[in-house]
């Protein structure tokens, strides 16, 4: 065992060299002037393109849930669909903000309690075994939306407007 730990160990040594940068490259390359200086920091994708798509799935999936599911999973479809238009106003308010030139980091974080919430609500309805593969597609699929929600607050909200 004692080998492979060892090989393996080589092996990632060999596959990544170290940088040979040093303390004075550094602050010379901090010293010269920003390609973008004009560009604040945020993040790759605006909420609203993740979370429009994401409460039309939830709305969707309620409504065919609700049709072809049994009446006792009736409350639980409801539930979901008020989720999807919930986010779906949401992503709306955001949008406009966004427009406006408004900070909407108050709107995404919303968004993204609604979908740790709905996450949350997923991996209950595959703990106790109800439509499993429903139940854990909507946990796995709400807590990446939360994630990505939370990823762009924390990277300064959403990207600006391309100036023309």
């Amino acid at each position: 065992m004692s080998s492979l730990s060892l090989s393996l160990s080589l092996s990632l040594s060999l596959s990544f060299p170290q940088s040979s940068t040093s303390p004075h490259s550094i602050t010379e390359a901090s010293s010269q002037p920003h390609p973008f200086p004009n560009r604040r920091k945020s993040a790759i994708l605006h909420d609203f393109c993740l979370v429009i798509p994401y409460g039309a799935i939830l709305i969707g999936c309620a409504a065919i849930q609700a049709l072809i599911g049994s009446k006792a999973l009736l409350s639980a479809a409801l539930g979901v669909a008020g989720a999807g238009i919930l986010q779906l106003l949401l992503s709306k308010m955001s949008l406009s903000n966004w427009r406006s030139g408004r900070s909407s980091a108050v709107v995404t974080m919303v968004e993204a309690l609604v979908a740790g919430g709905m996450g949350y609500v997923g991996w209950e309805g595959w703990r106790q075994g109800v439509g499993k593969i429903a139940s854990g597609c909507l946990a796995v699929v709400s807590v990446v939306v939360a994630v990505v929600l939370v990823y762009n607050v924390s990277a300064g909200g959403n990207p600006p407007k391309k100036s023309a």
